[in-house]
Order: C-alpha cells, then structure tokens, then sequence
C-alpha cells in the first residue's frame, strides 16, 4: 500500500472533518462510530500514533487514547532494551 493510500478507502472519507475533531462526548461517540465501520482503521490509527497526531478522532481512538498506546510502546522498547 502507499503512504496513506489508505484514506482513499476510509469510512470518514467525504464526511465532515469537524465531526473528528468534537467539542463533547456524544461527537466523539458519533466520530467513533464512522470509525467502527471503517476498514481501515488500524493504518489511520498507526498514522496518528507514528506522527504524533495531537487532536481528534483517529482509528477510533481520542487523542488521550492514542497517547496512552503510544506511551506504552516507549516503555516497552526500554524495557526490552534493558
């Protein structure tokens, strides 16, 4: 696949972007769930985590989320550098 090739097949693709960027809750569930459908999820995920995308609905993760996994990552390539 080339570099985000993938959002040519995203469930997001010709929605709203600001649907992805919600100023509550109930918009980040509606975000979520165009989200849950999409079959390319897991590339858009993997491209907010590796570019350290610092807002929005991304792969189905809030930008909280997405920190966490990619603090997770970090320590366990120092623990397993260890």
């Amino acid at each position: 696949m080339q570099v985000q090739s993938w959002r040519e097949d995203a469930a997001c693709k010709g929605i709203r972007p600001g649907l992805f960027y919600p100023e509550n809750e109930a918009e980040e569930r509606k975000a979520k769930a165009v989200c849950g459908l999409c079959q390319v999820r897991e590339c858009c995920l993997e491209f907010a985590i590796s570019s350290g995308e610092p807002e929005g609905v991304w792969g189905g993760l809030n930008s909280r989320q997405r920190r966490r996994i990619a603090r997770s990552r970090r320590d366990l390539r120092v623990f397993s550098a260890v």
